[in-house]
């Protein structure tokens, strides 16, 4: 188990203790009383250092801010809080980073100063290495308050999963015109640019070029003009079990080329391996399912050896039951057995 808490010296607090022997050394060898004055001031920050670098990190409370999912590839914010649980000194000079990220590159978070008893939010920015879940640790806080001669560091166990979307394929892995197209009603929208749908009441996040200034002037209210939208198509793309990096390589080419029909107003259904296909959909909520299905589809490699290991898993368990029953059923025959053997020589003694 690691400790809690680490210490480590810094480049400058090597030269501070180099400097602090170093005088020591002379004021030992000649005497001087004003040698040791300078020892012990420079012995005494040390001490300070210790005590209100433990004073910072002390009540120091830290946790994770709810972050949306990221993309394989590209970086991401992630949220940390920070409370000072202090009534008199403020945190300072706080550093945050991931415990053990072997599967992201962190770029760690910085916070200048936390006041006493009070919240304060930081972020971290990560960069995933590849799509998928990836199990985040814990969190580390360092400061090298107040001199800079230690870097103390403070261990949270604060466990999340990261969901990593497919990187974004290139424009020339991608295939125009992609995906099945099927035949389906016709549904207006709004939001278009094509015939007019009718007026209403202007609300916030409106396009002020869509008001409709002369009706708006004789009612006396800010009126808005809506038009419908063109009708979209029904794409359903596929992805094929596999393996490698050519399977990497369609699941980011496939989730691309969701985006781009889910942009335009096209209605897009996936289907996909291992039972994560996504019937269909439009609009950022359906892009997001089929992004994190993609993010989470198995490769065959991976399914065959889940597959393989819960197969040992079971030969493990009946290998086992079979020890048992035969260990059970042999106890029975063993007792039967002396029980029949005691018997006849009783019998043979009687016949003596």
């Amino acid at each position: 188990m690691r400790a809690p808490r680490t210490l480590k010296i810094t480049r400058e607090g090597r030269y501070y203790l180099g400097f602090t022997i170093g005088v020591g050394l002379a004021a030992t060898n000649t005497g001087n009383n004003l040698l040791y004055l300078i020892l012990g001031l420079l012995l005494s920050l040390i001490i300070v250092s210790g005590l209100l670098s433990e004073a910072a990190l002390r009540r120091l409370e830290v946790g994770r801010a709810p972050s949306g999912p990221c993309r394989a590839g590209e970086a991401c914010v992630m949220g940390v809080t920070l409370h000072n649980g202090n009534r008199v000194l403020p945190s300072v000079g706080l550093v945050i980073d991931e415990m053990s990220a072997k599967e992201v590159s962190v770029a760690p978070g910085r916070c200048l100063r936390v006041p006493a008893g009070a919240s304060v939010r930081a972020s971290m920015r990560l960069t995933p290495h590849r799509r998928g879940e990836i199990f985040l640790a814990g969190l580390v806080v360092t400061t090298r308050y107040p001199f800079g001669i230690f870097a103390k560091s403070r261990r949270y166990e604060i466990p999340a999963t990261l969901l990593a979307w497919p990187a974004r394929a290139s424009a020339s892995m991608l295939v125009p015109d992609s995906g099945t197209e099927e035949a389906g009603p016709p549904v207006a929208r709004r939001g278009g640019v094509e015939d007019l749908r009718g007026l209403r009441r202007f609300r916030e996040g409106d396009e002020t070029r869509l008001i409709h200034w002369r009706r708006s002037l004789r009612v006396g209210k800010e009126l808005i003009v809506e038009r419908d939208a063109p009708e979209g198509r029904r794409v359903r793309l596929e992805l094929l079990p596999g393996g490698g990096d050519a399977f990497e390589e369609a699941i980011s080419r496939v989730g691309s080329q969701a985006e781009d029909h889910l942009a335009v107003g096209d209605e897009v259904a996936l289907v996909a391996p291992f039972g994560y296909s996504v019937p269909f959909g439009r609009g950022p909520g359906h892009r997001r399912q089929v992004l994190s299905a993609l993010a989470l589809v198995p490769s065959s490699n991976e399914s065959l050896g889940e597959e393989l290991l819960a197969g040992k898993d079971r030969r493990v368990e009946r290998e086992s039951l079979t020890r048992k029953v035969a260990a059970f059923f042999g106890g029975f025959g063993s007792s039967g057995r002396s029980s029949h053997e005691g018997a006849g020589h009783h019998d043979g003694g009687g016949e003596l």
